[in-house]
């Protein structure tokens, strides 16, 4: 298993660390229309699953409310990252046990993934406990596992791995700085071609994104990055020297090491 941990690599160059900053007018415009929109979701979705109990398996019409029902989930989830980036929602913060967290929201670890990835999963048995809901970890780590397969064209494999860090003097980061503690450090890795150097410094803004023929929306990556703000984390990024993309997350450590 790829140990970039330890294998900083490739620094990539992006600039002086910013402090998160406020949204911009059109994302806090669209912050504003999700919020709207999600509450015309509630009613689709509702009479969608009504429909769908209304027909006898196997009918053709549940099939098509199914569908109705699947890109409404699908709808709800884009929203959900648009209210976070927006920060019109605030994370509920308490204490999360990781270890525990991980064996529930392992099946949707899984299925993030493309059926010809295969995921390796590596957590350490030392406890940890951080701020935050499961949730918003299950929504970091899908988003993060997801993009690495994507990145790889669904194929390869993605490494996450979950272990204590203890940093003993302050480090710069992506957008900030690391400073001295004790951290839950979770890595998810790849096998792709990393990050082109024109697209480093636009990797977490909101709607960025170099899939747009696969689907993709551009709004995971600052989705996490904004999560991982409201948790009082941090994200790091780097190329490895072996090909692949490194994303790191950093949250402070509810209990010492």
């Amino acid at each position: 298993m790829t140990q970039c941990f330890e294998d900083r690599v490739t620094g990539i160059e992006l600039g002086e660390p910013e402090p998160p900053s406020t949204p911009s007018g059109g994302v806090a415009l669209a912050g504003e229309l999700a919020h709207e929109f999600n509450n015309v979701l509630t009613t689709i979705l509702g009479y969608a699953e009504m429909l769908a109990e209304s027909f006898p398996r196997e009918h053709a019409g549940q099939n098509f409310a199914e569908q109705i029902l699947e890109a409404g989930r699908r709808a709800e989830q884009i929203v959900s990252q648009v209210l976070i980036i927006s920060r019109r929602r605030t994370p509920m913060s308490r204490p999360l046990d990781v270890q525990e967290t991980l064996s529930e929201i392992l099946p949707s670890l899984y299925t993030s993934v493309s059926p010809l990835t295969r995921l390796d999963i590596d957590l350490s048995d030392f406890p940890m406990l951080m701020l935050g809901t499961s949730h918003e970890l299950e929504h970091m780590l899908v988003s993060l596992c997801r993009n690495a397969s994507e990145a790889q064209e669904g194929s390869g494999s993605v490494q996450l791995r979950i272990a204590p860090h203890r940093q003993l003097e302050g480090r710069r980061l992506k957008s900030g700085v690391l400073l001295p503690g004790s951290y839950v450090h979770i890595s998810v890795s790849d096998e792709g071609p990393g990050i082109a150097p024109e697209h480093e410094r636009r990797i977490f803004e909101p709607f960025f994104t170099t899939g747009r023929k696969h689907g993709r929306t551009g709004l995971g990556l600052s989705a996490v990055r904004s999560t991982a703000y409201a948790l009082n984390g941090q994200i790091d990024v780097w190329n490895k020297t072996t090909g692949g993309a490194c994303f790191n997350l950093y949250f402070p450590l509810a209990m010492a090491i």
